[in-house]
């Protein structure tokens, strides 16, 4: 993912539209996409998701 980043960030979003896998409306997304990938990934965990992690309440 981390090699994509850049390679994607120097495409226009219509030369990102025709990778395959890659629609014209999603073409303009995949950059931001991907950047939140790594992060999370880099994070070593998955985001937790629920009302308890947008509270802050205990488990």
């Amino acid at each position: 993912m981390r090699d994509w980043i850049p390679r994607l960030a120097r495409m226009s979003a219509a030369q990102r539209a025709r990778l395959r896998g890659v629609s014209q409306p999603r073409a303009r997304q995949i950059l931001a996409g991907a950047v939140v990938a790594h992060a999370v990934s880099a994070a070593g965990r998955p985001p937790r998701s629920g009302s308890r992690a947008r509270t802050g309440a205990a488990p």
